[in-house]
């Protein structure tokens, strides 16, 4: 994962975490349902061992979208009917 992340930013208690480009190709293990799993827990964990967060949500290049179906799932409610980029990108 070096290199792969580029920005995480806290707003409300979410962490907004943004990947580069090359987390496309690096998380490949991870569109399996296992693989899918341990990055879930092992990123969710750290980041939500700080009590201002609560809820933690990703992104590469600053697009949901392309982050939650690169793992073939959907984006979760939280970003909204248009999978909101608004707090990856400013």
């Amino acid at each position: 994962t070096a290199g792969m992340l580029k920005r995480v930013k806290v707003v409300k208690g979410v962490a907004y975490v943004n990947f580069t480009k090359k987390a496309e190709t690096s998380l490949n293990n991870a569109a399996t349902s296992c693989g899918r799993d341990m990055f879930f827990t092992q990123t969710e964990k750290t980041l939500q061992q700080f009590a201002s967060i609560s809820t933690v949500l990703f992104a590469v290049e600053g697009n949901p979208e392309t982050f939650y179906s690169l793992l073939e799932l959907v984006c979760p409610e939280t970003l909204g009917k248009s999978c909101s980029n608004s707090n990856f990108t400013k």
